[in-house]
């Protein structure tokens, strides 16, 4: 059997709906194995009481930073929307984006991006392109940030002292690159590639070719620039609320312990494994303090109270929005129909917050 037939057989099947069922239920199984791992040793009414006894003030600079950060993803994914001539208002926007985070924290999958481009696409259906465009925009300026961190501030538990440097810049060069020239490498490769492939990957490579087409703003050294350093903004908050978190709980307030677990959250629920992802965001928010000198009870009530901060303040702002704007309820409803949503992984992964 041929390469080609092996991949046509592997694309019909993940198109079944035990394919489906199979997948969706080897992902909760793992979170929930995640989860086991991350408090079978703990006592939980003890994450309870350290909780409750948190510093009210440190605990609301940590929430008013979740706002924040929230509020700059949504600064920053309107801005894209704008550069790839998708016109939208802000109320669409901000909608938009909080309905579809709430989406990837309450199903059991990553959805959330699908409930963002039909949201948006409702209200102008010849912008679909540009919507994904952004949101894969939005993904890789985040991945440069992901890069940088995790080589700047990785420690030894993700990468050597002697590599962390000159990885980060050999990193941030390359993906830079990439952006910069990737839209133009790729027209030649592709158009020289393509009569070379089988039927079924036309599809693909056509709207490779058109994201490739519609990123060409990215050449703008102005653009990139203001995309990097929204991005980098972004992270700096996010960063903060681990900090104050952290200052909440009376734990030592480690700069590096609060990027380590940033990116290594950020890296650990890219996959969905059940609502709210609770398991892997235990459990690679705990590894990411194990290189500061607190108890294991400590570093769950950090996941835990993270966790929380991170997934009910969204909620609470999406479900806001949906009073606000009555309307809005009926436009979920009408994606639902119409994009037919259902537990399958989308390929762009969610922010820790």
């Amino acid at each position: 059997m041929s390469l080609t037939a092996i991949l046509t057989h592997l694309c019909q099947f993940r198109a079944t709906r035990a394919w489906k069922i199979l997948s969706q239920a080897l992902r909760i199984l793992l979170g929930i194995l995640f989860l086991v791992a991350s408090l079978w040793r703990v006592d939980l009414a003890n994450i309870a009481q350290q909780i409750i006894k948190a510093h009210f003030g440190w605990l609301a600079l940590a929430i008013l930073s979740v706002f924040l950060s929230t509020a700059l993803k949504i600064a920053r994914w309107g801005w894209l929307l704008n550069q790839f001539g998708v016109r939208t208002r802000w109320q669409q926007t901000i909608g938009a984006f909080l309905v579809g985070q709430a989406a990837n924290i309450v199903l059991p999958v990553r959805a959330g991006e699908l409930f963002r481009i039909g949201w948006i696409s409702a209200e102008a259906p010849d912008t679909t392109g540009g919507v994904v465009a952004a949101i894969l925009i939005e993904k890789y300026l985040d991945l440069v940030a992901l890069v940088v961190l995790l080589f700047g501030f990785g420690g030894n538990l993700v990468v050597p002292p002697k590599w962390q440097i000159p990885g980060m810049i050999a990193a941030t060069i390359f993906l830079i690159s990439a952006a910069w020239f990737g839209p133009r490498i790729w027209k030649n490769f592709s158009a020289r590639l393509l009569p070379h492939l089988p039927a079924w990957t036309h599809p693909w490579m056509i709207r490779l070719d058109r994201l490739a087409a519609s990123a060409q703003w990215l050449r703008q050294p102005n653009r990139i620039i203001l995309a990097l350093g929204i991005t980098a903004l972004t992270w700096l908050v996010m960063a903060a609320t681990n900090l104050f978190v952290l200052a909440a709980l009376d734990m030592p307030v480690d700069l590096q312990a609060s990027i380590l677990v940033l990116t290594l959250v950020y890296v650990g629920v890219a996959p969905a494994l059940g609502p709210g992802n609770m398991g892997p965001f235990y459990f690679f928010a705990i590894l990411g303090l194990k290189e500061i000198a607190v108890t294991e009870a400590q570093r769950a009530t950090f996941a835990v109270l993270l966790h929380a901060l991170g997934t009910l303040l969204i909620l609470i702002m999406a479900g806001a929005y949906l009073i606000v704007r009555p309307g809005s309820r009926s436009q979920i409803k009408n994606i639902l129909d119409s994009r037919k949503v259902d537990p399958t992984p989308v390929s762009v992964q969610q922010s820790q917050d």
